[in-house]
């Protein structure tokens, strides 16, 4: 669980890019941006639910007073990246969004 809450974000974004830079020519022509805003919106989906997951892994580690040993601190550890990971990909996929908003597909 903990490697797709790892991979979840960085691979939400780069399906994002690859998909939108897709997506700008058949936007351009039909003269809207929904389905770019719909990658956007599952990207981001897939992202939060990798947090989600992540934090579910972070709150079993249970990091407590004791320390549980090496693999309780490599869990720990990596169920934290994972969270700062995910969200600040999410970040990224909302201030990507905020430049369609401001530019139409064909500029």
């Amino acid at each position: 669980m903990i490697w797709f809450a790892l991979i979840a974000g960085p691979l939400a974004w780069a399906l994002r890019e690859l998909v939108s830079y897709a997506l700008v020519t058949p936007s351009c022509l039909g003269g809207t941006t929904r389905w770019l805003f719909l990658t956007a919106a599952a990207m981001f989906a897939l992202t939060l639910s990798g947090a989600l997951v992540a934090r579910v892994c972070l709150t079993r580690s249970g990091r407590g007073a004791d320390s549980g040993g090496a693999a309780a601190d490599r869990a720990f550890f990596m169920a934290t990246v994972a969270v700062s990971l995910d969200l600040l990909v999410a970040l990224l996929i909302g201030l990507s969004v905020i430049s369609e908003l401001a530019l139409s597909p064909c500029e």
